[in-house]
């Protein structure tokens, strides 16, 4: 039984692409040669590109001013003898004054207080002495039981609770009324009224609540409910309907067919 070797889609895809024929490698471009020609004298075979006088005078480099002063060679500058035997104006000598501190200066004082000796000796009156006690606050009233340790016994006094307000105490501590229009939430369950239990639905809605009837359909429903006319059976279409029809040739695969050896 010989056995025909079919050649898959997937070892087709991996082979190298071919080289068309009359392929012709691309050449090195003469503009982006980075060899430097041992002799320049010689005439050179690659393209020259002729440079107009305003790309020339571009290239050239910035010529430097006239008044430039290069960098001093060192930072000590060599003072004239004539500079040394200069004698200052007077307005120089008044300017070369450091300037006065004002009347009111002063400077700051130490880090170090100095304690003079009448606050060493002087004697605190009685106030500064009641001022300079500690405040004794009495212990808060708590409640010793168990698990309302930390509640405060509040105790009121007998005039609290026997003081009489006022007229305008009493209509601040009235509660705030409602709105005219405020209705109240409603029950999670509604009670349905006795008329509406009773109620008859009127003709029209009965009408509109009946399911839609095919019973006249039934036996040929196909022919019936959706019947085609003789003009669209006999109808032809159009090349381009029909080319418009078919599917997409990118999206088209072929089935395999796979042939028995015998």
């Amino acid at each position: 039984m010989a056995r025909e070797t079919r050649q898959r889609r997937i070892d087709v895809l991996s082979q190298s692409k071919r080289v068309p024929e009359g392929f012709i490698e691309d050449k090195q471009s003469v503009y982006s040669d980075c060899k430097i020609p041992k002799d320049w004298t010689k005439p050179q075979s690659t393209t020259t590109a002729n440079v107009t006088p305003r790309l020339e005078q571009l290239t050239q480099p910035k010529t430097l001013s006239k008044e430039y002063v290069g960098d001093r060679p060192s930072p000590i500058w060599p003072v004239a003898p004539a500079a040394m035997n200069t004698v200052p104006t007077a307005r120089l000598e008044s300017l070369s004054r450091s300037k006065s501190f004002h009347q009111d200066y002063e400077p700051p004082k130490s880090v170090y207080s100095v304690v003079t000796n009448a606050a060493k000796s002087a004697n605190a009156s009685g106030r500064v002495e009641n001022l300079a006690k500690p405040k004794n606050s009495t212990a808060l009233p708590t409640n010793q039981s168990l698990w309302d340790w930390s509640e405060w016994e509040y105790s009121v006094s007998q005039a609290a609770k026997s003081a009489v307000p006022s007229g305008h105490t009493l209509s601040l501590a009235m509660p705030k009324k409602p709105h005219g229009s405020y209705e109240q939430c409603r029950e999670v369950q509604w009670g349905i009224s006795e008329t509406t239990l009773k109620a008859l639905p009127s003709l029209r809605v009965q009408q509109l609540a009946r399911p839609k009837s095919r019973s006249q359909f039934i036996e040929h429903y196909d022919e019936s409910a959706y019947k085609v006319t003789s003009a669209a059976k006999h109808a032809q279409a159009t090349p381009r309907l029909e080319e418009l029809c078919l599917p997409l040739p990118r999206k088209v695969r072929q089935k395999k067919v796979l042939t028995s050896s015998s």
